[in-house]
């Protein structure tokens, strides 16, 4: 059934997992999702729903920790108005996406305040849409390829990169076979 308040997911201790969603399966959630991985051996990693359902609240992921494969800031194929909201402090990272996997979401927002390593980031989603404006912000860490826009997934509005201290390989403003739609704003890259 139906979820009226928010979502609370933790990884604490060295578990092995292949798919962990910090919405539900195929229910609405009234309030925000939150999932949290300080440690452990994931392969997807999901701020969303699975499969369809409503998300009412925003979508918090956050990486302290631990060794995944594949993060997604929205859900698997379930679209969502809501904007989602993915922080890393920690942890090793094969591929972070601010989107969902084939889901739309809203707005996207990424920390990385800091990183063992990823070797990629966008700030869209794979194969799924942003409605609006997807917004990174990099403060540490080593990160390989850095994509404001999507995997094969469309942003909307703009994208805005904003990089400090971290070692990047490769940086783009745009996406990897994901367009770039806004036209209010110019798409920015901000080396600080």
């Amino acid at each position: 059934g139906s979820i009226t308040g928010s979502t609370h997911v933790k990884v604490l201790n060295n578990a092995t997992i292949s798919n962990i969603y910090a919405g539900s399966n195929q229910a609405n959630v009234g309030e925000n999702t939150n999932i949290e991985v300080t440690k452990g051996k994931i392969t997807n990693v999901y701020g969303g729903n699975n499969l369809t359902g409503i998300i009412t609240g925003n979508l918090y992921t956050n990486i302290n920790g631990g060794e995944v494969i594949n993060v997604y800031g929205g859900g698997n194929k379930a679209n969502t108005t809501s904007n989602t909201i993915v922080t890393v402090n920690s942890g090793t990272i094969q591929s972070l996406y601010g989107g969902g996997k084939e889901a739309n979401v809203n707005e996207v927002n990424i920390l990385v305040n800091n990183t063992n390593r990823i070797v990629n980031l966008y700030g869209g989603g794979y194969v799924g849409d942003i409605t609006t404006n997807a917004f990174i912000e990099i403060k540490n860490g080593t990160i390989t390829n850095v994509y404001g826009g999507g995997y094969s997934g469309d942003i909307k509005g703009n994208t805005s990169t904003k990089i400090e201290n971290s070692i990047s390989n490769r940086v783009y403003g745009g996406g990897y076979e994901g367009e770039v739609l806004g036209l209010q704003l110019p798409d920015k890259v901000e080396l600080v």
